[in-house]
């Protein structure tokens, strides 16, 4: 759809003007350059990497379904100081609806990871102006509004 409304230069010029850009669940994934969804399909290409999708998964007896559906943990391995996630804490449960996850190329713009079964994936990239998250904030509770707050009062400056 975005192609055959004529958005995707319309996006890519919006991005570039380096104002505050935020992806939500599918508004992540479609920042990357490929993904696995419908077999093998063409991002944006704003951030260099691949959406993946969850393997199958059973672990002690325990199936992780797929689609991952409800609350899950984010946690990071750098500050969120100054990010769109400064105002909540390190494994606050935050709403996921996916089955498809993203690996950036560069681990850098990794904000924060969430782990589902076996596999720990990127909950959120913070690349130049872009904060994107593949969780729900609108769905997450005052944890998600917390981050809306933070985007927000950036806006303001």
């Amino acid at each position: 759809n975005i192609n055959s409304l004529n958005l995707l230069e319309t996006i890519k010029e919006f991005v570039d003007t380096g104002k505050p850009f935020f992806g939500i669940c599918l508004g992540l994934q479609l920042l990357f350059e490929e993904s696995e969804e419908f077999g093998n399909s063409k991002g944006l290409g704003i951030i260099n990497g691949k959406v993946k999708k969850f393997p199958s998964m059973k672990q002690l007896n325990q199936k992780f379904p797929i689609p991952q559906i409800g609350w899950n943990t984010i946690y990071h391995d750098r500050s969120w100081d100054n990010t769109p996630l400064s105002n909540i804490k390190k494994n606050d449960y935050v709403y996921f609806v996916h089955s498809y996850y993203v690996e950036p190329e560069d681990k850098n713009c990794i904000i924060s990871k969430s782990k589902y079964g076996s596999t720990e994936y990127c909950s959120a990239v913070l690349h130049n102006n872009i904060f994107a998250s593949q969780f729900h904030p609108e769905k997450s509770g005052e944890v998600g509004l917390n981050v809306y707050r933070h985007f927000k009062s950036k806006l303001n400056k």
